[in-house]
């Protein structure tokens, strides 16, 4: 069995290694570099969806000299697309700009093989460390069983997600040599950059929105037992992006338009708290001594 390759993520809010499953590299190439992109999982649909599409991958050398570029593609919930870039020369692609396109698309994980043979990877984590919208992705990169957080790209920025394109330096995300234990130093122009709009302009890390978008609600609710995934967190952060969640290992419902927690209903919980929906699609809301329903187009479990 190949080794899996060591990448930098963050795991309880430091800088932690992933050992990435070999299963998620492509081969070596000749003259070629090979980049794979995952989707998060969701099992709804609509544009709100972790699936949707690239507009282009383009690849540079170390000195941000282009080395060759392609055309993206749709990619589907929970899964990958590979893509092949042709190079003139056998240089190292150190450098990845996707771009997003009018499908938004949550990405948990990228890597890529290059013409000489070697590996890196690069986590969604990021995204969210360095201020760009994310939510839970649902997908497994690694044999112990952690799931990154996806970032999200959408080139016409619907639902208010800011981001059109992000470039990745992928060895600053390597173990190899030495490297900072601090989350917030990969974010700047060496290891990771983030774009407004796919011609470069507007960049993103850094800086802070002066009034945070409108948030369009989305109308799926995702219920899920992984004891990472907690509702808290999701409604306390400021770019999480996504449907209304249920922690079951908490007992909490997020309520991701208006930001508010409420248990459960179960037991003693009996107020202030919201039924889960069961087979249907509504979900009950019991809040200040009066009742209310939340309808949901799609409701998706995550066991």
């Amino acid at each position: 069995m190949a080794a899996a390759v060591s990448v930098l993520g963050v795991i309880a809010d430091t800088v932690g290694i992933y050992g990435f499953l070999a299963s998620l590299f492509t081969r070596q190439t000749a003259n070629t570099c090979n980049v794979r992109v995952g989707a998060a999982l969701n099992g709804g649909s609509g544009p709100s969806g972790g699936d949707g599409s690239l507009q282009m991958i383009r690849i540079y050398n170390d000195n941000e000299q282009v080395l060759g570029s392609t055309y993206g593609s749709y990619i589907r919930s929970g899964e990958f697309q590979d893509y092949k870039i042709g190079q003139a020369n056998g240089q190292q692609a150190a450098f990845a700009i996707l771009y997003g396109s009018t499908d938004a698309i949550c990405v948990p994980y990228v890597t890529t093989t290059w013409t000489d043979g070697q590996q890196f990877g690069w986590v969604g984590d990021w995204g969210r460390v360095c201020g760009l919208d994310w939510y839970y992705s649902n997908v497994y990169v690694d044999s112990s069983d952690r799931k990154p957080l996806c970032t999200w790209l959408d080139s016409d920025h619907t639902n208010g997600l800011k981001v059109s394109a992000i470039a990745i330096h992928f060895p600053s995300f390597s173990t190899r040599g030495t490297y900072s234990r601090n989350p917030s130093s990969y974010c700047g122009p060496k290891a990771f950059r983030a774009y407004r709009e796919n011609d470069g302009s507007g960049a993103l890390l850094g800086k802070r929105e002066a009034t945070r978008a409108r948030r369009a609600a989305d109308t799926r609710l995702v219920v899920s037992s992984d004891p990472s995934h907690l509702a808290t967190d999701l409604c306390q952060s400021e770019t999480s992006r996504g449907p209304d969640f249920i922690s079951m290992v908490e007992g909490l419902f997020c309520d991701m338009e208006t930001r508010q927690v409420l248990k459960v209903c179960a037991g003693d919980v009996k107020a202030d708290c919201v039924h889960m929906p069961g087979n249907s699609s509504v979900a009950v809301v019991k809040r200040d001594g009066s009742t209310t329903e939340k309808g949901y187009t799609a409701v998706v479990n995550w066991n």
